[in-house]
This record gives C-alpha cells, sequence and structure tokens, in this order.
C-alpha cells in the first residue's frame, strides 16, 4: 500500500526481507522503484555482504586507479573506459565500507 515512488540510490547496503530471509547487499548507484507492496532496484552492481573478499577488493582497486593515473596521460582517453574505472572504485568503497570490522 505504499505511495508509487521513484528515487536514485548512492552506492551503499540494502537489506532485503522476503518473509524470514533476510539478505544484506552492497549496492552501487542507481534507481529505486516502489509501486504497491513491490520495491524494485536497479543498479550498475550489487553483491551479498557475505560474497565480500576484501582482497580481491583492493586487487580491483588497485588496477582502476592505475588505469585511471594512466588514462590521465593518455591522448585517446576512452571516456567509457575511463566511468568503467571510476564505477570499480565506487563498488570497491563500498564494499570496503561494509565489510570493515567496525560493522
Amino acid at each position: 500500500g505504499h505511495i508509487p515512488l521513484v528515487t536514485m540510490l548512492t552506492p551503499g547496503k540494502v537489506v532485503v526481507t522476503n518473509g524470514t530471509i533476510v539478505e544484506e547487499l552492497v549496492i552501487d548507484k542507481g534507481f529505486a522503484r516502489v509501486l504497491d507492496d513491490v520495491a524494485s532496484i536497479l543498479t550498475e552492481a550489487a553483491i551479498d555482504t557475505d560474497d565480500i573478499d576484501l582482497d580481491s577488493v583492493e586487487e580491483a582497486e588497485a588496477r582502476a586507479k592505475a588505469a585511471i593515473e594512466a588514462a590521465k596521460t593518455s591522448k585517446d582517453i576512452d571516456e567509457a573506459e575511463l566511468a568503467k574505472m571510476e564505477q570499480i572504485l565506487r563498488f570497491s568503497a563500498a564494499q570496503k565500507l561494509f565489510k570493515s570490522p567496525r560493522h
């Protein structure tokens, strides 16, 4: 019975509850839509918090940072590739935030 809603999402954690099943996901930016009793999320990336491997996240982050630095000195910057590397950095930061021992 929720009023219809469409909103933009920033990277962060989403808790999905379906009956007695609860899942915690880390998502990248995207959109959420609520219509009646159904919430839908469209995002560029999502991962279950239990599946986050911090070593893999660190490696992906290092590769993305190196690619961004290389792109800054290149005369032929591929904007799509640069956007993908920035997305990897954003999603890596969200994963590290929610997988850190503080949570």
